[in-house]
């Protein structure tokens, strides 16, 4: 069974090549995809919305992906990409967002667009693509 986690950002420690910033203010969704990577050997931070995830930016070193919703309260996927390009530190990690509306991502640079329902298969291979996991101890 798959236990809440805590609602602000977190982050076990390890390479930065293998850690996943996940950006999702679902609880269920952002708990689920967090294990799910977590069981294929990532290491994973999460925020609840775009203001959390640039506190965590700026006080972590940078993820090898970020992997963020459009629509959250507070700041959404669209404001929080708009600052991060203007942040020279945060313009190249690559980016798959999130949505579940046809929403306009005209000005929006990403890796990948990943449509709500979440399609398994698809998303691994596409993190994978993207970032290794770390190496076994």
């Amino acid at each position: 069974m798959l236990s809440r986690e805590p609602a602000g950002p977190t982050l076990e420690s390890v390479s930065s090549q293998a850690q996943i910033l996940i950006v999702e203010d679902d609880d269920d969704l952002r708990v689920v995809v967090s294990e799910m990577l977590r069981q294929l050997g990532y290491r994973v931070a999460t925020a609840i919305n775009g203001s959390d995830a640039l506190d965590y930016l700026r006080a972590h070193r940078a993820p090898g992906l970020i992997v963020l919703d459009l629509m959250m309260p507070v700041m959404d996927g669209v404001e929080f990409c708009r600052r991060r390009l203007r942040d020279p530190a945060l313009r190249s990690i690559p980016l798959f967002l999130f949505t579940a509306r046809g929403q306009s991502i005209a000005n929006v640079s990403a890796v990948k667009v990943l449509r709500k329902p979440l399609v398994v298969d698809e998303f691994i291979d596409a993190v994978r693509s993207v970032v290794q996991p770390a190496a076994s101890s």
